[in-house]
């Protein structure tokens, strides 16, 4: 039989004929495969699959926001801890606390530091920080040439990236590629300096929203004071 010269997943081009049916108002086509004309090269690699894979996988399993995070948290009071993890050589530490400016003491970060052009080093570090119970977990990069960025696209290390329980954050330094770990993470910063100006306006914002509260609640126990009374 032709079906059993077919295999799954590739691609051929088929010679047959088309059968038409009119049902009840309703035309239905089917196509009769005679012979395999020509089987196609594929496409899409096994490991372009798994991609795919794991891109629906995060879709399914959603985003965690951020911003909603660390604002539940500081209304709690609650420590926000951070492990943030470079290369063995890394420099650029300087520009994510640059923009992290004044607000470093709202957070609880830890420097980590492996060979980060490698995707073994990387997911052993990973599996790691596991189960240390960080809130939140970023690679940071300073940039680097195309075909070093090309680890961030690892399968393996991918699927260990999606299954962490902490929120995932990417800052590689690239602002045009975009890695498989960018699309997977929770959060993407460009670059370090981003990264750490993106915490800095959360804590900010909040702050404002503290003071404007703050100021609004004043100005109502005032209207509803007996001294508020008394002169009007």
């Amino acid at each position: 039989m032709l079906r059993s010269k077919l295999a799954n997943g590739e691609i051929y081009i088929l010679k047959g004929f088309i059968e038409k049916t009119v049902r009840n108002s309703s035309i239905d086509l089917r196509f009769a495969a005679e012979e395999i004309v020509q089987q196609e090269e594929r496409q899409f690699s096994e490991e372009d699959l798994k991609r795919y894979d794991l891109i629906q996988a995060k879709l399914e399993k959603g985003s965690r926001d951020l911003e909603t995070f660390i604002r539940e948290k500081k209304l709690r009071n609650e420590p926000v801890r951070i492990a943030n993890i470079y290369g063995h050589s890394a420099i650029v530490q300087h520009d994510f606390n640059e923009g992290l400016n004044i607000s470093s003491s709202e957070f609880e970060i830890t420097d980590f530091t492996c060979n980060i052009t490698s995707a073994t080093s990387i997911l052993q570090k990973l599996q790691a920080l596991k189960p240390m119970q960080f809130d939140i977990i970023a690679l940071v990069r300073g940039g680097g040439d195309r075909q070093s960025f090309d680890v961030f696209s690892d399968v393996d290390l991918a699927n260990e990236f999606i299954n962490l329980d902490s929120i995932t954050i990417t800052a590689l330094g690239h602002t045009v590629d975009e890695s498989l770990l960018d699309k997977l993470a929770d959060r993407r910063f460009h670059v370090p300096h981003d990264y750490g100006d993106g915490l800095h306006k959360i804590i900010e914002k909040l702050k404002e929203e503290k003071s404007n509260s703050r100021a609004i609640l004043i100005d109502e126990v005032k209207k509803t004071s007996p001294n508020s009374s008394m002169n009007r």
